[in-house]
């Protein structure tokens, strides 16, 4: 059984990445801040075990800086094709199905705390299901697995919105597909949610070390 775990990242380019965060940080210290939750989430796929690893970037010319980041030959790098996210999550299913891969889960790549074992909680889902979400706290999603690839899960789906988790579960019921939820989580968007990062990486920063340096660097300025 082959099976694959893909996070999608973007390149962390100041101006480009985390932008809504503009209260907190100014555009190169929210670049920053996002490259750290991208190496975060590296160590956390790492430790699941028995799945190949792929890094789904954008934009194409990122490719050399991901290379650079990339841990040895652990980690495929696949560029995102479509244009927008509904049709790159399709593109990547497509994709890796058709290179033989029999479950896909895609990772977003800023819930750097969720823990390890509700990624390998979306493969065992996937054995009596045919898709699994990862709800987050926002509306949307941490994660979307399947074992085929479903246009009609992803297109014309406002993306990014409070309900696009909602909106997605319907088409699933309409679709007729076996769906299966994991345990809520949450994804660092807001200012808020860097808040409550911040507190829980105070009391365990080894669950998110490459950020946790990041707020101890901001704290002595």
């Amino acid at each position: 059984m082959r099976e694959a775990l893909l996070m999608v990242a973007k390149a962390p380019v100041a101006g480009r990445v985390k932008t809504r965060l503009g209260p907190l940080f100014d555009a190169d210290t929210a670049a920053e801040f996002y490259r750290c939750l991208i190496l975060d989430t590296m160590e956390l796929m790492l430790r699941v075990h028995g799945v190949d690893l792929s890094i789904a970037f954008t934009p194409l010319a990122a490719r050399p800086y991901f290379e650079g980041i990339a841990k040895s030959d652990s980690f495929d790098l696949h560029p995102q094709r479509g244009p927008d996210l509904g049709s790159r999550l399709l593109n990547l299913f497509h994709d890796y199905l058709d290179r033989g891969y029999e479950r896909v889960a895609i990772l977003d790549s800023d819930s750097p705390t969720l823990p390890d074992t509700y990624l390998e909680r979306s493969f065992a889902l996937l054995e009596e299901n045919d898709v699994v979400f990862g709800p987050c706290e926002d509306g949307g999603y941490y994660l979307v697995g399947a074992k085929a690839a479903h246009p009609g899960l992803f297109l014309d789906i406002a993306m990014s919105t409070a309900t696009v988790l909602a909106e997605t579960m319907d088409r699933a019921r309409y679709l007729d597909l076996r769906t299966a939820v994991l345990p809520m989580w949450y994804d660092v968007d807001v200012a808020e949610d860097v808040h409550r990062l911040r507190s829980d990486l105070a009391s365990d920063s080894h669950r998110a070390p490459d950020t946790a340096r990041f707020f101890e660097r901001l704290r002595h300025g």
